[in-house]
């Protein structure tokens, strides 16, 4: 279960990336699919902190305490 959930992160996919760029050779084309993965995780990823942070923002002018969770 370890190796799914780290696949959500953009990071192994950068290693990913550079894994297959340093050892195996292969070109732009060959990790351009993985490189779209990390932008769109990566996009995914801000804006879901965004929407969380004015969460608890909100939460913060309403209530006056820091825990939101």
């Amino acid at each position: 279960w370890g190796k799914a959930v780290s696949l959500l992160f953009p990071l192994t996919l950068a290693l990913e990336t550079i894994r297959r760029c340093m050892l195996e050779g292969c070109g732009i084309k060959e990790v351009l699919p993985f490189l779209f993965l990390e932008i769109m995780l990566g996009a995914a990823m801000l804006a879901a902190v965004c929407v969380i942070i004015r969460a608890a923002e909100r939460h913060v002018r309403r209530v006056g305490n820091l825990t939101l969770f």
